[in-house]
């Protein structure tokens, strides 16, 4: 379903939002609608965009932490669209006009992270677990680089890979992370 059907009346007020970013005439809030608590550390949360030429904002969806009911949505994990959920927007970059890469971290060690597209309502789940490092530019296209880690075949620990995916999500190639990095 296209963002521009998804208006609804009971918008919150702007000063009970959370900034994250704004670009491409669109700015993005996070709304709390279940503060965290002992059964819910992470709270339940609704992105809204706003749109900046004439101030109308559009919910986009909910989260669901913890199996909490929230948004279902369309989300590509393995090549598969199929319904799920995003449980927890910690970080909004903007990539295009029409797309934004979505990250949290529930459960206080990996980071998930998710291409969205404003047009459809669509999410691809980009299998990494350490968060986004940049957009880059390769043979006239832009990347997206982003840092995870991996095991070492006998032993010794794990080490950290940058992944680079295009716009739509798929792997084109990953590297070693220099080993004084941070993943």
């Amino acid at each position: 379903m296209p963002f521009s059907s998804r208006l609804i009346a009971q918008t919150p007020a702007e000063s009970d939002m959370r900034f994250l970013t704004e670009g491409h005439g669109k700015a993005f809030y996070l709304h709390v609608d279940a503060a965290p608590d002992d059964e819910n550390e992470i709270g339940q949360h609704s992105l809204y965009m706003k749109d900046l030429a004439n101030g109308s904002f559009t919910r986009l969806f909910q989260t669901s932490p913890y199996g909490k009911e929230g948004s279902k949505l369309k989300i590509k994990k393995e090549g598969i669209y199929t319904d799920g959920e995003i449980e927890i927007i910690d970080e909004i970059v903007l990539l295009s006009e029409s797309k934004i890469l979505i990250s949290g971290c529930p459960d206080a060690r990996n980071i998930y992270s998710y291409i969205y597209d404003l047009t459809t309502g669509k999410a691809v789940f980009l299998d990494v677990y350490s968060g986004y490092v940049d957009t880059v530019e390769e043979d006239g296209r832009p990347l997206i680089k982003m840092s995870t880690y991996a095991y070492r075949p006998n032993g010794g620990g794990r080490y950290g890979i940058y992944v680079y995916f295009d716009m739509e999500g798929n792997k084109i190639r990953k590297e070693d992370a220099p080993e004084d990095e941070d993943y």
